[in-house]
C-alpha cells in the first residue's frame, strides 16, 4: 500500500506542475488577449471619431450643397426675368443715318458776316470744347463758337454755297 501512495504523490505533482505550466501559459495568454482588446477597442473609438467627423462633414457639404442649389435656382429664376424683359420691351431702333445729298440739302447753317456756314457730312457728331462734349446740333446754334472755328479754318466747317 506505501508503494501506491508513492505513485499517487508523483503523479499528483507532475498533473499539479502541468496544470500550474498550463495556468501560466492561459494567464499568458489572457495577457496578450487583454492587451489585443484594449488596441481594438482604441481602434474602434479612433473608427467612430473618424466616422463622425465624416458625418459633420457630410451634413456641413449638404448644407452648402443646399444653399447653392438655393442661389443657382434665384439666379435662374433672374435669368429667365431678365430674358422676359428683353422680349418685352421696345427693341432699340437706331436713326438711320442720311444720305450726303440729304444732310446736305437739310443741314442746319448759320449766318456768319454775310456768308453761310455749316458742317461737313463727315464731321463728328460731338465735339470736345474746352472739356465738354458738345453736339454739332447744338454748336450750329452759338455763333460765337461757329465764328472761332470758321476763322480759325476748322476742317469739318464748310461755307454753304
Amino acid at each position: 500500500m506505501g508503494k501506491v501512495n508513492t505513485n499517487n504523490k508523483k503523479e499528483a505533482s507532475v498533473d499539479t506542475e502541468a496544470l500550474t505550466a498550463q495556468i501560466t501559459q492561459l494567464e499568458q495568454e489572457k495577457k496578450e488577449l487583454t492587451e489585443q482588446k484594449v488596441d481594438l477597442e482604441t481602434q474602434v473609438s479612433q473608427l467612430n471619431q473618424e466616422k463622425n467627423d465624416l458625418l459633420e462633414q457630410k451634413e456641413a457639404v449638404g448644407l452648402e450643397k443646399e444653399a447653392l442649389e438655393n442661389q443657382n435656382k434665384e439666379l435662374l429664376e433672374e435669368n429667365e426675368g431678365l430674358k422676359e424683359s428683353l422680349k418685352v420691351s421696345e427693341p432699340v431702333t437706331q436713326k438711320s443715318k442720311p444720305t450726303k445729298e440729304e444732310f446736305l440739302k437739310n443741314r442746319p447753317v448759320i449766318k456768319i458776316d454775310g456768308k453761310e456756314f455749316g458742317f461737313k457730312f463727315d464731321a463728328p457728331e460731338t465735339l470736345n470744347i474746352k472739356g465738354v462734349a458738345r453736339k454739332t446740333s447744338e454748336l450750329i446754334k452759338d455763333k460765337k463758337v461757329m465764328s472761332e472755328f470758321v476763322y480759325g479754318k476748322a476742317f469739318f466747317v464748310e461755307p454753304v454755297n
